[in-house]
């Protein structure tokens, strides 16, 4: 197990990150669940905001979190996960925001994290643009 990039507490190394947690939280454990393929941001986010209003997000936060941890062979700190987001629930999610930013997005758990200095392995179809008959 490694150690995360950022401690828990880290959230002025990332301001734009602070401020997203600290003013929009579930937006930003939306984007992250999206990121991490585990539905969408919206969905995520409305979860997030009415299990928040419960006291408890932890619960649904800590799978996630776990999930990441093991994409990237990252240690349980400061604590296991569900505890993490009970009593740090605002900087455990600003610090899954860096992890991503840090690694990259996380592609297929089976497959291990997606850099974003790395080619993805599967290409993607592209739109051919709207076509026109001749007249």
């Amino acid at each position: 197990m490694s150690a995360w990039p950022t401690g828990i507490c880290g959230c002025f190394s990332d301001c734009g990150t602070c401020c997203c947690g600290t003013f929009c939280l579930p937006c930003l454990y939306g984007e992250n669940t999206e990121k991490l393929g585990e539905g969408s941001c919206f969905g995520n986010c409305c979860l997030y905001w009415v299990l928040s209003l419960l006291g408890c997000q932890c619960c649904l936060a800590a799978g996630p979190r776990g999930r990441l941890r093991a994409a990237h062979q990252l240690g349980p700190s400061p604590c296991g996960d569900c505890c993490t987001h009970c009593w740090c629930g605002p900087c455990a999610v600003c610090q899954e925001a860096r992890v991503l930013k840090h690694y990259g997005v996380v592609r297929d758990h089976a497959a291990g994290p997606y850099r974003a200095d790395q080619a993805p392995t599967q290409q993607v179809a592209q739109y051919p643009g709207p076509q026109f008959m001749a007249a």
